[in-house]
């Protein structure tokens, strides 16, 4: 027989091919004889060690064992890989075949004989228990978090403040379990506590305004005005996050008055912050409230408010009203900053609107809050926030 070669190991390979069945054919009667027998032998040796296998794999479980078994799997309270291993063994002490149960429970022949000799060695809690995982991490002591936490209120770092790698190099723990354990104990690495005190007589201010809070004269009206000037009305273009090159159309200014006995709130719009436009707001003002009764004024100490026209206004309407001011650096006595804060959430930043659609935005918006408005509450008195401050 010719071989036309393709290439020269291909038809090296063929010839090897064809002279190694050439030889199968030509061999004895004696070796294929030889050859059978083995492998007869091999056969007979499998079944024997697949039979002590099966022997092996029985489970050496007691009636009390198997009824704790089924009370587990029928609880459905175990996870899946429990309740697989637990139900293995009660379907081999039943009698169940290796193949049968591997096929029915979808898992290996090997896992099958695993669990059956993990519980023989170690009971049911070397089922319930996973020995393939390994083992976690240490978690860290007690000692190490108040190293941590020791660290960051006493000592100071080498840089401006402390950072969670500095802290964690310094400690020699993962900046995870650092920022855990700071989080856990609500410690900040960097704290910032803006705050300033007034220079002014801050003792005798805030026991006024907290007590017309907490307890009003009769026959007395107490508002808290306050204003925002120059609120800008971007362009119909402005996306929810402000780009550098947006586009204004003109500005607005707000005066807002909160009644703190009723919660309802007064507020005008105008083009301008100045002591002409705040005097005709509380001109309005004046007209809304009714007569009879003493309004007072509670106002920070901004240049508006305090100007020789403002002063002039309030001495021409003698027991009509008493001004209260604010310390400087006070804010968070003024309870109407809140409502302007809210103001700038809801209808300022959210929609794009030229200045007069702006200013109808928020003469709607307070026109929806006095609908729903209700009383004010103070809650703490001027003792308790002086020894708040002085702690």
């Amino acid at each position: 027989m010719r071989l036309e070669p393709y290439e020269g190991k291909l038809s090296r390979t063929v010839l090897r091919r064809e002279g190694a069945e050439q030889s199968a054919l030509t061999q004895p009667t004696k070796s294929r004889s030889l050859l059978s027998s083995r492998c007869s032998l091999i056969r007979r040796y499998t079944c024997v060690i697949l039979l002590c296998v099966k022997a092996e794999t029985r489970p050496i479980i007691t009636a009390e064992e198997l009824a704790v078994l089924k009370v587990l799997v029928d609880s459905g309270k175990l996870t899946s890989k429990c309740a697989i291993r637990l139900r293995v063994i009660l379907h081999r002490a039943a009698g169940t075949t290796l193949e049968s149960i591997s096929a029915s429970l979808s898992v290996s022949l090997s896992s099958v004989i695993r669990y059956v000799k993990r519980f023989n060695a170690g009971g049911l809690e070397s089922l319930l228990e996973d020995k393939t995982r390994k083992p976690g991490k240490t978690p860290v002591s007690v000692e190490t978090k108040n190293t941590l936490c020791a660290i960051v209120r006493g000592e100071r770092p080498d840089a401006a403040r402390w950072s969670v790698r500095s802290l964690a190099k310094r400690v020699g723990v993962s900046k995870s379990a650092v920022h855990n354990i700071l989080r856990e104990r609500g410690i900040q690495s960097h704290p910032a506590e803006p705050f300033r005190f007034s220079n002014e007589s801050f003792e005798e201010k805030p026991a006024d305004v907290v007590g017309l809070y907490m307890r009003a004269p009769d026959n007395v009206i107490v508002l808290c005005a306050d204003g925002k000037s120059r609120i800008p009305a971007p362009g119909e273009h402005i996306p929810a996050r402000q780009a550098a090159d947006y586009e204004r159309r003109g500005t607005a200014a707000l005066f807002a008055a909160l009644n703190v006995l009723t919660g309802e709130a007064a507020g005008a719009c105008r083009e301008r912050h100045n002591a002409e436009d705040y005097i005709e707001f509380l001109k309005t003002v004046d007209q809304k409230c009714g007569a009879g009764k003493a309004l007072h004024i509670i106002a920070d100490n901004y240049s508006t408010h305090r100007t020789k026209e403002a002063q002039a206004y309030f001495a021409g309407a003698p027991g009509r009203f008493k001004t209260h001011c604010l310390p400087a650096h006070s804010s968070w006595l003024h309870t109407v900053e809140r409502r302007l804060g809210e103001i700038t959430n809801k209808r300022i930043r959210p929609e794009s609107r030229g200045s007069q659609e702006l200013a109808a935005a928020m003469r709607e918006y307070i026109t929806h809050w006095n609908r729903d408005s209700g009383p004010f509450t103070w809650t703490k008195s001027a003792a308790e926030i002086m020894g708040s401050i002085q702690s």
